[in-house]
C-alpha cells in the first residue's frame, strides 16, 4: 500500500472558520462541536449551543448519543451506514477490505464522492465528511472509522 501523504491539510474555509471560532470560545476536546458546525453548515456558535444543551460540559468529550441528540436538535437527521457502502465501490482487492479510514475519501474519491454528509467516528474522535471531502484534522492520516453517519436535513 502506497505511503499516506501525511502533508495533506484541511485547506477547506469552512473548516478554517469553524476553528478560528474554537479558538476564540478558548475551546479543546470539542470535535463533536466542529463536527457538527462542519456538517450541518451551521456557525460554531450554534453547534456549541446545541451541543451544551445535550449535556456537553466545555472543553470535555461528548458522548455519541448526545452527538447524535444535538444533531437533531438542530434541524437534521443522522442515520447510520454500512461502511461496506463505500468499500463495495473501491477499486481491485481494496473492494474486500474490512474497513473505512479517515484517509479513504483521498485514496477513493469516487467512492465518497456522492454530494452527501456523513459524520465519521473513530475510537475517540468524530470528523465530517462534506461531498466526499473529510473536513477535520484527520485528513492525511489513518484513523479508522468505528461508525458512519449520514446527515440528512
Amino acid at each position: 500500500m502506497a505511503k499516506i501523504n501525511t502533508s495533506h491539510s484541511v485547506n477547506d474555509p469552512r473548516y478554517t472558520a469553524i476553528r478560528e471560532a474554537s479558538a476564540a470560545a478558548k475551546e479543546n476536546n470539542d470535535c463533536s462541536v466542529v463536527a457538527i458546525a462542519a456538517a450541518c453548515d451551521i456557525s460554531y456558535d450554534d453547534a456549541h449551543k446545541a451541543m451544551k444543551a445535550e449535556g456537553r460540559k466545555d472543553r470535555q468529550g461528548a458522548l455519541t448519543s448526545d452527538i447524535l441528540k444535538a444533531v437533531k436538535a438542530v434541524g437534521f437527521k443522522a442515520k447510520k451506514v454500512d461502511p461496506q457502502k463505500f468499500i463495495k465501490q473501491y477499486p481491485g482487492v481494496h473492494s474486500t477490505l474490512k474497513g473505512v479510514t479517515t484517509h479513504h475519501m483521498d485514496r477513493f474519491p469516487k467512492a465518497w464522492d456522492d454530494g452527501k454528509t456523513y459524520l465519521l467516528f473513530t475510537k475517540r474522535h468524530i470528523g465530517a465528511v462534506v461531498a466526499g471531502v473529510n473536513i477535520d484534522w484527520t485528513k492525511g492520516s489513518s484513523k479508522r472509522a468505528v461508525a458512519i453517519y449520514e446527515v440528512t436535513k
